[in-house]
């Protein structure tokens, strides 16, 4: 996987080529550098979107879990108040 700093060497790199490049190919590539970008930047917001569901799922778990604890310990509890009426 590319760090941000290695992606944006590699834009810069590109960018960098293409303004070497006759005028006439310039635009459509970077057109394509753009896009790029964009999809880059797109994705990178997925995976953060993705990685906050995951830690609200654990905390969701874990809350679960401590109710499902407490439910059981009264559980135990009414059961050995109606064992000893």
């Amino acid at each position: 996987m590319m760090t941000e700093q290695e992606f944006t060497d590699a834009i810069c790199a590109a960018k960098a080529v293409i303004k070497q490049l006759p005028p006439k190919v310039q635009p459509c590539l970077t057109q394509a550098v753009v896009e790029t970008i964009a999809r880059h930047q797109s994705i990178v917001d997925t995976c953060k979107k993705a990685r906050r569901s995951a830690a609200e799922l654990e905390s969701a778990q874990a809350d679960m879990s401590l109710a499902m604890k407490y439910t059981l310990f009264n559980l135990e509890c009414l059961a050995r108040e109606l064992k000893g009426k």
